[in-house]
């Protein structure tokens, strides 16, 4: 069995190898805190000795080497090789210049911050041998204030210090890790353009927190299309502003200090709303963290308007790397044009600090592991007619921590789920309950979503 654990903050990575087990893998990993060590829970309640040997691997990886070089080798004049991507392809010409706005530490919740000025890029990188320049504490560059974002906040007792919030929405500042408002940080990018200034309520300083701490550059806004000798960027009024988003699909926190929203949609039941606009709360992921579309918004927005005061026009495209969804979705095909998606969760609806009241606050667990048992009959390769009569069938585990966020982000709940597809098209979930944490009742849910495959007339978008 392979586990990737940090055992402590500040601590190397280590790949942990546990050979000759005769344990699951859930066993080991999935357990009240420390995981990945020398107990495993055993079946039923309580720990034991894991069987099998215990050794630990520091990974250090080495790109671009003799031998193995791949498409993103690129060979520099100083005869070595690194690897390339945007910043390299199209800085280093200075055919375009770049930027970058992160979220912060300090206010996690809210907005972001600018690392660095929309500029050039030789000015980080040595581009006769490929190596990156200021890399100092505070350095207002790109790949420096990329290399500084770290795993905070987690102590030697193996909990994170913001503890167990049961009753209430993060706050903003607390669990810094948590948060993530593309769409707040999306509009402040797209006033950066626009000449503007930064965001008061979204102001962090480079003494606060874990800034200080990272040594993390926070840099002040300059109109970019304002001229050098006026202190702006320099950039020439035909330049094309883009905006490169990174982000997983599920934002929070991004609706609540953004104009044009005033509803609150925060649990995950069916309801009717006037526009995407309205929604807050993206369910049944993440139905209390106050997520919103939008970002979409303001892509469209500044996609169809002149940002900037500059003669010609100023219109930003955005790009998108979407990363995937936290939570694993089983899709079963029923017929040749539709299936039906089985999405699960989480929710703590009572004990600790939870109020059991319909209509309060009550916590969306956090996804710890997520285990494949058995799958088959979904293509030719795991087709076995023994099981389900030769139809589709899943069985999975699921391990959920009890709060949202923070916590010790162990094992507080355990739900295996089989999900088949019968007969007659329907579909059954079945849900037991394999361990239950004593401080606080988790129900395992899950939401079906029905897909239908349209086909348009030809000649139609």
């Amino acid at each position: 069995m392979f586990a990737n654990l940090t055992l402590y903050e500040q601590t190397t990575p280590l790949l942990r190898l546990r050979q000759n087990a005769t344990h699951r893998i859930w066993e080991w990993l999935s357990k009240e805190r420390p995981v990945g060590g020398d107990k495993c829970a055993k079946i039923g309640s309580g720990e034991e000795n894991c069987t099998g040997t215990l050794t630990d691997y520091t990974v250090r990886v080495k790109v671009c080497v003799s031998g193995v070089l791949d498409g993103v080798c690129t060979k520099y004049s100083g005869g070595g090789y690194k690897p390339t991507g945007l910043l390299q392809k199209y800085g280093e010409n200075e055919s375009m210049h770049f930027g970058l706005l992160t979220g912060s530490y300090a206010n996690n919740k809210s907005g972001g911050v600018l690392r660095k000025n929309v500029g050039i890029f030789t000015d980080e990188i040595d581009t006769g041998t490929g190596q990156f320049k200021l890399q100092a504490d505070n350095d207002a560059a790109i790949v420096n204030a990329i290399n500084r974002l770290k795993i905070t906040g987690f102590k030697s007792d193996l909990s994170y210090e913001c503890g167990w919030i049961t009753d209430k929405p993060l706050p903003n500042g607390t669990c810094q890790m948590w948060g993530n408002p593309v769409g707040e940080m999306m509009y402040e990018a797209v006033r950066y353009f626009a000449g503007a200034s930064a965001t008061t309520n979204y102001l962090t300083s480079q003494n606060a927190g874990e800034e200080s701490t990272l040594k993390l550059p926070v840099a002040s806004w300059k109109d970019p299309y304002k001229d050098k000798s006026q202190g702006g960027g320099g950039a020439k009024y035909c330049a094309k502003p883009f905006m490169l988003t990174i982000s997983d699909i599920y934002p929070s926190y991004d609706s609540d200090e953004l104009p044009n929203v005033n509803s609150n949609f925060g649990t995950g039941t069916a309801k009717d709303v006037s526009g995407f606009s309205s929604i807050r709360g993206l369910a049944p992921e993440e139905p209390t963290k106050e997520g919103s579309y939008y970002s979409a918004g303001v892509a469209r927005w500044a996609r169809i308007n002149d940002v900037n005061a500059v003669k010609g026009e100023q219109k930003v495209q955005t790009f998108v790397v979407a990363m995937a969804s936290p939570l694993p979705k089983v899709k079963i095909p029923i017929g040749a044009s539709s299936a039906i998606t089985v999405i699960p969760f989480a929710k703590s609806v009572d004990g600790y600090g939870v109020d059991k009241t319909q209509g309060k606050f009550q916590p969306t667990n956090q996804l710890v592991d997520f285990y494949i048992d058995e799958i088959k009959n979904t293509d030719s390769s795991n087709k076995d007619t023994s099981v389900n009569g030769g139809r589709p069938y899943y069985k999975f585990r699921i391990n959920y921590e009890d709060v949202e966020q923070g916590a010790d982000h162990d094992m507080d709940a355990i739900v295996t789920y089989t999900v088949k597809l019968n007969l007659d098209k329907t579909v059954t979930v079945s849900l037991s309950s394999d361990y239950r944490g004593r401080y606080r009742a988790a129900h395992g849910l899950y939401r079906l979503r029905l897909y239908r495959r349209w086909r348009l007339p030809r000649g139609t978008r």
